[in-house]
């Protein structure tokens, strides 16, 4: 049982190993889908590739007052629902440098 457990986890990191690694820090960008109740997404764009990743799935929140920290890894049929790449798992951390807002 413990060698199976093992395994599992060996290959689970394997599996994340192969993903894509994302890392950056940008300022987010709320998007409101109008679809009920808080069903709106959350934004981030790499500054250094241009792309946009949705980041709503991380269980700590944006604030769009402030720069934030996105790692993860890029998900594999997570497609585009929100006009981002779906980062899966996400995470996010809330940083003190201020967004300027236009």
């Amino acid at each position: 049982m413990k060698a199976a457990l093992l395994l599992g986890a060996v290959l689970l990191t394997g599996a994340q190993d192969a993903q894509q690694a994302v890392r950056f820090i940008t300022c987010p960008v709320y998007r409101d889908t109008d679809n009920g109740r808080k069903s709106g997404c959350w934004l981030a764009t790499d500054p250094a590739t241009g792309i946009r990743y949705d980041v709503t799935a991380a269980p700590t929140k944006p604030d769009w007052n402030h720069a934030i920290l996105v790692e993860g890894f890029v998900a594999r049929d997570g497609g585009d629902p929100c006009g981002g790449t779906v980062i899966e798992p996400a995470t996010v951390s809330v940083l003190e440098e201020p967004c300027t807002r236009h």
